[in-house]
């Protein structure tokens, strides 16, 4: 089919596009592989077939190119059920903005069977049902050619939008008269931007008065991003030893009225990695509870700036904002400074669900089916979510919530062998059509775990002939209830490591247990690499037994699992006292 179809009765006039400065959404489909994130297809019409995604046409009439990327969209006579081409293809939600324009390239082969195209705009969802039509036209050939078309959208501002590319032909499939090759690229919508309110803004000029300030927490003009303060929890040289202190907003914000709302700062930072936190965190209730947007440690000697959607608070007439510092009982350095303060808020929900959930400390897993909650919290309601996991490394299952109490979502993970590692993260969508929220990745090791790490850290330690204690090991007894047995599948230990304390490998062992001391090898010992690096400096290092089942099932009793350095030296984070013999 090259020929062309007759011209739709309610066609609007399309006209080549003018140059524009405000481009609010551009999508070229640069991507080969896939479309990009949010656009989806419909096959409206029940043929099974829709718009192609595609990097190249070959036609006896021509070749098609992309018009500006490396892909673009394709649909044919070939797509039709019967006589009738309807298929759908939608853009993802353009946040709300004062629109002016929409423009796209499309071309087809032409001649006497020109095909013709729908655009359509939803501020509701994306289903064809949602969608207003603004304008249905001719699109012309010859093979390969691509004409820009521009429509106004004003009449959408306000609102956030969808876009749909509606292929409607009724005289057309293979035995019709009206339809034969169409393509679309490059799409584009300029217009303004809303901006947000301006609700709060601190930059430390004129004193603390904004604050509540705990302990040694002050206004200080040591460093500053602009002009010539900013706000420490120590003021003057390096901060103490076990402190647990607060800079807590004064005035509660009151965000009752909107729908997104965006807490950000500027800052630099000396904190000892792994021991010593800023926590930034936010309430809804004027500081009866909280919820945690992000912690820090490390060191960021340049000034830079920090943002957190603050959705999980965004609603509430009683928002209140707090940097809370804690350290431990041993090294000590500058802190953090803080600066350029702000709080804006918006009418239109442009933030995704915030989900809070709390993983397992150090891998602590169940033998049985494991329950994981969530809370989700969107202002637009959550409209999906799902936990998504992985065992031993595998393909990725998901399963939606099995029961919802509020805004705490309930999940189940299915029991997995003892020893299993297991990776899971969770993932929302809300009513309003923003993009998907996905956490960071959780993990636990399936099965009852005999001892644990009490989390307390009150020096490091270091073993091996290259440590100045001349220490060579450590051991850990490790006690079966009485009338079980147990399958040893995995062994854990607490490495350290920073730029001054680099780790050689360790010898694993599992002992037995000859009278209160570590006794005879139940297996070979094994080489391990301790886990800990400079961005994670004090984690547990993972070691599988699940293949030495034959010699660590049916324990009784005690026995005794530990490590020996043959060269160099290891370190371990160490808790005094202890809660087993050593």
């Amino acid at each position: 089919y090259d020929e062309g179809e007759s011209v739709p009765s309610d066609t609007v006039s399309a006209t080549p596009e003018a140059p524009v400065l405000n481009i609010l959404f551009e999508e070229v489909f640069a991507d080969t592989t896939a479309p990009p994130t949010g656009w989806q297809v419909i096959d409206n019409d029940g043929s099974g077939g829709s718009w192609d995604y595609v990097q190249g046409l070959n036609f006896s009439s021509g070749v098609v190119l992309p018009q500006a990327g490396q892909s673009f969209w394709h649909s044919s006579f070939q797509d039709a059920n019967g006589f009738v081409i309807d298929e759908w293809l939608i853009s993802p939600r353009i946040p709300a903005a004062n629109f002016e324009t929409l423009s796209f390239y499309a071309g087809s082969i032409g001649g006497s069977f020109p095909d013709s195209l729908k655009v359509l705009v939803s501020t509701t969802g994306s289903n064809p049902a949602d969608f207003t039509e603004i304008a249905y036209f001719q699109v012309p050939g010859p093979t390969g050619s691509w004409t820009e078309f521009s429509f106004d959208i004003s009449a959408f501002s306000g609102s956030s939008i969808y876009v749909a590319i509606n292929y409607y032909i009724t005289d057309g499939g293979t035995s019709g008269t009206n339809s034969d090759n169409v393509w679309v690229d490059h799409l584009t919508i300029t217009g303004e931007a809303i901006p947000p309110d301006v609700v709060f803004a601190d930059d430390f000029e004129n004193g603390s008065s904004n604050w509540v300030l705990q302990s040694t927490w002050a206004v200080t003009d040591e460093s500053s991003n602009s002009p010539t303060h900013s706000l420490t929890e120590s003021p003057g040289g390096n901060y103490a030893a076990n402190l647990n202190i607060s800079a807590t907003l004064a005035t509660s914000i009151d965000l009752s009225s909107y729908f997104s709302a965006e807490l950000s700062f500027n800052a630099q930072y000396d904190i000892e990695q792994g021991f010593d936190y800023m926590y930034v965190e936010a309430s809804d209730d004027g500081g009866s509870s909280w919820i945690e947007l992000d912690v820090f440690d490390g060191t960021s000697p340049t000034w830079q700036n920090y943002s957190y959607a603050l959705s999980g608070v965004v609603g509430s007439s009683d928002v209140k904002i707090r940097f809370r510092f804690t350290s431990d009982g041993g090294f000590e350095v500058d802190g953090m400074h803080i600066d350029d303060v702000l709080i804006t808020a918006s009418s239109i929900d442009a933030d995704p669900p915030l989900i809070v959930h709390t993983g397992p400390a150090f891998y602590a897993g169940v033998s049985e089916a494991f329950v994981r909650e969530a809370e989700v919290i969107d202002i637009s309601g959550v409209s999906a979510t799902a936990i998504n996991y992985m065992v031993d490394g595998d393909t990725t299952t998901s399963a939606a919530s099995d029961s919802t109490v509020g805004d705490v979502y309930f999940y189940t993970i299915p029991e997995q062998p003892a020893g299993a590692n297991v990776a899971y993260f969770f993932s929302a969508e809300d009513n309003a059509g923003n993009a998907t929220t996905q956490t960071t990745m959780f993990e636990y090791i399936a099965g009852d775990h005999l001892i644990f790490d009490n989390g307390v850290v009150d020096f490091v330690n270091s073993f091996g002939p290259g440590s100045t204690s001349g220490l060579l090991g450590a051991a850990v007894r490790i006690s079966v209830p009485e009338g079980e047995k147990a399958q040893l599948t995995t062994a854990l230990i607490r490495n350290y490591t920073d730029v001054n304390r680099p780790n050689s490998d360790m010898l694993l062992h599992v002992w037995a247990d000859n009278g209160g001391v570590p006794g005879t090898d139940l297996i070979t010992p094994i080489t391990v690499t301790p886990e800990a690096t400079l961005e994670n400096t004090s984690p547990m290092t993972r070691v599988d037994l699940r293949s030495y089942a034959a010699e660590l099932s049916d324990l009784l009793g005690d026995f005794f699992i530990g490590f020996t350095v043959p060269s160099g030296e290891v370190w371990v984070t160490q808790t005094t006292p202890g809660t087993f013999g050593r």
